[in-house]
Formats: structure tokens, C-alpha cells, sequence
């Protein structure tokens, strides 16, 4: 019994993707939308404060070959990372250290819109650390990607409807 019982607590964490994903369509122009992604400073409004931190910008910072370097807490740790903007649709975020992870914010066009994709890519955690990561780390680094997302499609102008709130021109 104690065998069984083993086996499908390890078949089920087996089975749970580590990954960060979070997807929105925003009925938005795509222009629209990579002009606020590709700009780091307005990237970093988007990020909620306790999710990302310590914002260092580099001296571009828009289009392609900005950067930027973060930290943010995980684990009891803070981590430090460099953003870069790789295209204008697709800002990649390098985390620095040989526990190091990409993260990939893209837009694709979309039937109403454009469909926006945060997407960090994990390996699967340590046992002794896995339920709490699957329990406690990743709903919250879902949470901060969900207001990421919230926070983009208010600054953003709908296709056809008026302004958001960007506070900048």
C-alpha cells in the first residue's frame, strides 16, 4: 500500500509542468501593444512592485537591444535579472546564475486582436522543494504575470474604443 501511495504522489508531481504561463488576447493593435512591451520604462509600470523590483535601465531603453536589469524575491531568496528586447514583439528576460531561466513575453496576432504570452521556462524543481513550489511559488508568479497582463490591457487603446491610461504620449 505504502509503494502505491508513493508511486501516485510521484506520478502526480511528474506530471505538474513547472512552467509559468500566462495568456491573453487584448483587443488591441499590435503595434499598439509592442510599443508598451518593447519600452522598458513602461514595462516596469506594468509589473507589480513586489513582483519585480530594483529596476536599473539600461541606457537604451526601447526597441530592440534595450535592457534592463531586475531582482525579484523567490524562495526566500531575490534573484537578479536582465531583461533585454530581443524583436518588438518579443522581449526575453535572461536570470542570471546557475539556477538561471528564460522568460518570453510575445505577441501573436489574434482573430480579435493580439494575443499576448508570458512564458517562463522551468525546469522541474528539486523534491525537497517541489510542493512548495507547485503550491505556493507558482500561484503567485502566476498572480504577478496576471496583473502584468490587467495592467497592459488598460494602457492599451482597444481597437475601435478610446485610450487607455498610459500617463505618457
Amino acid at each position: 500500500m505504502g509503494l502505491l501511495v508513493f508511486l501516485l504522489t510521484t506520478l502526480s508531481f511528474a506530471q505538474s509542468n513547472p512552467d509559468i504561463v500566462v495568456q491573453r488576447v487584448l483587443q488591441a493593435q499590435s503595434s499598439e501593444v509592442a510599443r508598451q512591451v518593447s519600452d522598458l520604462e513602461r514595462l516596469q509600470s506594468l509589473m507589480p512592485q513586489q513582483c519585480m523590483a530594483d529596476w536599473v535601465l539600461g541606457p537604451q531603453r526601447q526597441g530592440k537591444g534595450a535592457t534592463s536589469r531586475v531582482s525579484f524575491p523567490l524562495l526566500h531568496k531575490r534573484f537578479f535579472m536582465v531583461l533585454r528586447t530581443v524583436e518588438a514583439d518579443h522581449v526575453e528576460w535572461e536570470t542570471l546564475g546557475r539556477n538561471g531561466f528564460i522568460t518570453r513575453l510575445l505577441l501573436e496576432p489574434a482573430e480579435s486582436g493580439v494575443n499576448v504570452t508570458l512564458h517562463t521556462y522551468l525546469n522541474e524543481p528539486h523534491k525537497l522543494v517541489r510542493k512548495h513550489f507547485f503550491d505556493k511559488v507558482q500561484p503567485v508568479w502566476v498572480w504577478c504575470y496576471e496583473q502584468a497582463l490587467d495592467r497592459l490591457a488598460e494602457k492599451v487603446t482597444p481597437i475601435g474604443g478610446q485610450p487607455g491610461n498610459d500617463g505618457r504620449s
